[in-house]
């Protein structure tokens, strides 16, 4: 498939493509900024504020990688698609998406203990000790999410090495 980035459509998607990410990062940097600022002052965060603060940063880097991916196949979109670059941007891309998706889950479970109000016990043994247990989810989800990155990342390393042979529609 053949994307001509030069016609009017094409420089119309870069343009919106182009103003959303700078958005993103932004806003993303905004939060990570005035957090990180709070932090500084007072060396603690409520757990709140670190949600928030882990959330922006995935997502910062996370547009980062695609910034980084959609760079690479408008400055080489033949190296990108033939090559092992779109691998490499996809597996740094999987990793900020899965970690972001960890982020919103437990910022999710944060808001739902602490909005809700059931009578149950368990729930409100979990709802006095969501504090203490936020920065815990945080880092098992990352860790969770980190290794299943590394065996995609090895998966792929191996695919990459037993491919020999050269794609037809790569040919020039």
């Amino acid at each position: 498939m053949d994307h001509n980035l030069s016609t009017p459509l094409g420089i119309t998607v870069l343009i919106i493509f182009g103003m959303v990410c700078i958005a993103s990062l932004l806003g993303n940097g905004f939060i990570r900024v005035v957090n990180s600022h709070s932090w500084f002052q007072s060396w603690k965060l409520v757990p709140c504020d670190l949600l928030l603060t882990c959330l922006s940063i995935f997502r910062f880097l996370m547009q980062c990688a695609t910034l980084w991916g959609q760079y690479t196949y408008i400055t080489s979109p033949m190296d990108y698609t033939c090559g092992y670059a779109w691998k490499g941007v996809g597996l740094v891309w999987m990793y900020f998406t899965l970690a972001n998706f960890a982020s919103t889950t437990c910022l999710t479970v944060f808001y739902c203990v602490k909005v809700t109000t059931f009578a149950h016990p368990l729930f409100l043994w979990l709802k006095s000790r969501i504090d203490w247990l936020v920065p815990y989810m945080l880092v098992m989800s990352v860790i969770v999410f980190f290794n299943c990155s590394s065996c995609a990342f090895l998966e792929n390393k191996n695919i990459l090495q037993s491919d020999k042979k050269p794609n037809n529609k790569c040919k020039p």
